[in-house]
């Protein structure tokens, strides 16, 4: 889980390197994901993450739901990395 500070560090330099790809690796519950989502939207990009626990995937979905985020963001499940 990302802290508030490091976050917001994350989606600055993201947003300031215009960067329209991003890739995540542990989705877990979303928290950097957010963060994530809002550098890509910002960048009309997109996040790619990928998580192990389907789960957490599906409550990660939900928060970013709820952010508005969930078009900017595509979950991959470990199967489709292969």
């Amino acid at each position: 889980m990302a802290e508030p500070d490091s976050g917001q560090l994350m989606n600055f330099l993201l947003k300031g390197l215009k960067l329209r790809s991003i890739l995540e690796l542990g989705t877990s519950y979303g928290y950097s994901t957010i963060y994530l989502a809002e550098a890509a939207r910002a960048n009309s990009g997109i996040v790619k993450t990928c998580d192990f626990d389907a789960e957490k995937q599906v409550l990660a979905n939900d928060m970013l739901r709820r952010a508005g985020l969930e078009g900017h963001v595509v979950s991959v499940r470990k199967m489709q990395l292969k």
